[in-house]
Order: structure tokens, then sequence, then C-alpha cells
């Protein structure tokens, strides 16, 4: 006959009897309805307990999902099945391995990404430059044609138009006493020589004279001639 080993369970616990977890599956035992294991460790998934068992041990498990919050063992359980996985992969670095490795990856990750960034910024660029050339020469070409549009209408005005009177001369600047010197006085006009003076008094005296004073007579003549023989000298 086989042996019946009588497990102890706690008064007020029932037994799990249709389904042990995982864990009491692997130990061999009963799994009772308050089973630390049972939420956590399924039936079905007997590798995750394994390697857990394996790795921290059956009791160290216990009292780590213990510690813990209720709300927060589900995350508990599943962290150390993954730490146990990788243990088990890589007896070295474990968790530390793998958590390297995605290091890695990001910085790679945020390098091209750096990279990305960098080609649409000159993408960008770019194509603000050849807005701004087209917007540039599309101003140039409406000043070319504006431009040629007024040519050709000043034109046509200078054509039709008459031509505007010249502008008046400049004011001439005033003189300065200091700067510029008087110009000389106009001279006189030339006076008579006194030859030509005297001259012509002595004509125009003669003529009066003959004018109003007649010619001597025969008789003053005579005269004059009786007078003159009479001033005989007497001493010779």
């Amino acid at each position: 006959m086989g042996i019946r080993r009588h497990v102890a369970v706690p008064p007020g616990t029932t037994l799990n009897t249709v389904t042990p977890c995982a864990a009491c599956k692997l130990l061999r035992r009963r799994c009772a309805e308050e089973c630390p294991f049972s939420p956590y460790f399924s039936p079905h998934e007997p590798h995750k307990f394994a390697a857990v068992h394996k790795v921290f041990g059956a009791s160290n498990v216990s009292k780590m999902l213990l510690e813990v919050g209720e709300s927060q063992r589900g995350d508990a359980a599943n962290s150390l099945v993954y730490e146990a996985n990788l243990r088990l992969r890589d007896p070295i670095y474990g968790c530390m391995g793998a958590i390297s490795a995605l290091q890695h990856h990001i910085q790679s990750l945020q390098s091209e990404l750096t990279t990305v960034r960098t080609e649409i910024l000159r993408h960008k660029y770019r194509e603000a430059a050849t807005i701004t050339s087209l917007q540039n020469n599309n101003n140039n070409n409406f000043n070319n044609t504006t431009t040629s549009v007024s040519d050709h209408a000043a034109l046509a005005a200078s054509i039709l138009l008459p031509p505007p009177p010249p502008p008046p001369p400049p004011p001439r600047p005033p003189r300065l006493l200091s700067s510029q010197p008087a110009p000389p006085p106009t001279p006189p006009a030339s006076l008579p020589s006194p030859s030509m003076v005297v001259s012509s008094s002595s004509s125009n005296s003669s003529a009066t004279n003959s004018i109003y004073n007649p010619p001597p007579s025969s008789t003053a003549g005579y005269s004059n001639s009786l007078s003159s023989d009479n001033n005989v000298h007497y001493f010779d």
C-alpha cells in the first residue's frame, strides 16, 4: 500500500482540489484556496514557476509577494519570472545584459532620430528658400512689367503733350562787400581842350564884334594918318 501524506492546513482554509496551481503542482502539494502562488502562476504555464523556483526558491518568492501590496503582486510575479529567465540565459549579467543592450538600442535610435530631424529641418529650409526665390522672381517680373508699362505711358504722354517750359534760372547770389570789390565809377564824357575853347570863344567874339561894330570908315583912316603925321620928331 502507498503512503498517505497528510498536509497540515490552517483552520478556516479550504483546499483547491480542482486545479492546483503550478507552484503546488511542482512542489507536489495540495493547493489551498488562499495559496499565495495560485493567482499568479497558472497551471497551464508551469515553466514560469520552475524558473523562479530554480533561481530564487519558493519560500523567497512567497515572502517577496507578501511584502508588496495586493494590487502590485501581479507585477512583482512577472518581474521575478523575467529576471529568472534572463539569469538562466545569462548567468553572468542576467537582466543587466538586457538592460545594457536596450540602452545601446535607445542611443542608436536617438542618433537616428536626430539625423532624421536634421534632414527634416534642411528640407524645410530648402523649401523656404525656394519659395522665397520664387517670390523674389515674381516681384522682379512684376516690377519690370510695371516699369515697362510706366515707360510706355510716359513715352505716349511725351508724344501727345507739349514739352514743359524750361525751369526759371537760379537766383543770383548776393554781392558781398568784403569778398567782391565794387566796380569802378563810370568816367565822365571827354571835355574839349583849352585851345579849342579859346579859339571857339575868340571866333564867337569876333563874330559878335563884326555883327555889332561896323567897320571903320575912310575918314577914320584919314584922321589916323593925320595924327601919325603930326607926330613929328624934332630931335633927330
